[in-house]
């Protein structure tokens, strides 16, 4: 997975991030795992789920069904080794 080409997930509280993990995962969902949330934004319990952009759509989907709150997705973009952290207007 490239940097420029990932999105984050954040949640409101550890237990949903370690919840949201698990279900990525056993949903053959590739790349996703948890880091700790860049400096860059704030939001959320301070991890959040790191996945392949193309896969979000796929993923919140995953959540909602499960009752797995998150709070916010940001696209990362990276330009000349500079990030940019895009939060996206998501309806939950």
């Amino acid at each position: 997975m490239t940097e420029n080409n990932c999105a984050l997930v954040s949640f409101p509280s550890t237990h949903h991030a370690i919840a949201g993990e698990k279900l990525a995962k056993t949903n053959d969902i590739e790349n996703a795992r948890l880091i700790p949330l860049p400096p860059q934004i704030s939001a959320g319990c301070g991890l959040v789920l790191k996945i392949d952009a193309e896969e979000l759509e796929n993923v919140l989907t995953i959540l909602s069904k499960e009752n797995i709150l998150y709070e916010d997705v940001f696209l990362v973009q990276e330009k000349e080794n500079v990030k940019t952290y895009t939060k996206q207007d998501i309806k939950k």
